[in-house]
């Protein structure tokens, strides 16, 4: 059989439907529309490059954890999250193999943003606005000495921005 996927998507008449962007341990994930992304969800760090290892990809961008208070990523620390969380969760009790240490936990701030962390290391950070209710405020980034924030969903001109050209976009296909 002589079948390439690209054969059958012209065929269907199916287009890709989400964006990945990647750059260095950054991830996003779109929703896709034509060829208008709109970036739900964000993740900083990975097992094997955890958040705190390549701090100089982002250490310009802040986010709004204190409502009207931007925090450089650079400058967020485990007591400061201490102090703003609504929630901690130890991974190694939620009954499924985590691809983390052992003994890492997640500080929930607020009800979109979440810290992987373990001892005083930030191992990831991941913000989320899918299915927000009306009485949740989503997450808020920019960057340091600007004074606009921008909240998610993103689109891809706010990603450059904050972020800089990707190291790779996928388009794809879900059912």
């Amino acid at each position: 059989m002589f079948c390439s996927a690209g054969l059958i998507v012209m065929i269907l008449g199916c287009s890709p439907n989400s964006r990945y962007y990647e750059k260095g341990n950054i991830r996003l994930s779109a929703d896709l529309s034509g060829q208008v992304a709109t970036y739900r969800s964000l993740q900083i760090g990975t097992p094997e490059q955890p958040f705190d290892k390549n701090i100089g990809l982002y250490e310009d961008v802040v986010i709004e954890i204190v409502e009207g208070k931007p925090i450089s990523l650079k400058e967020i620390t485990i007591k400061y999250l201490e102090e703003h969380k609504s929630k901690v969760t130890d991974l190694d009790k939620l009954g499924y193999d985590s691809t983390w240490p052992i003994g890492s936990k997640t500080i929930t701030v607020g009800t979109r943003i979440f810290f992987t962390v373990k001892g005083n290391r930030i191992l990831y950070l991941y913000l989320n606005s899918v299915g927000l209710r009306p009485d949740e405020r989503p997450p808020r980034l920019g960057l340091r000495n600007h004074d606009e924030l921008v909240t998610m969903p993103l689109n891809q001109q706010n990603v450059d921005d904050l972020f800089g050209k990707s190291d790779n976009v996928n388009d794809v296909w879900h059912k």
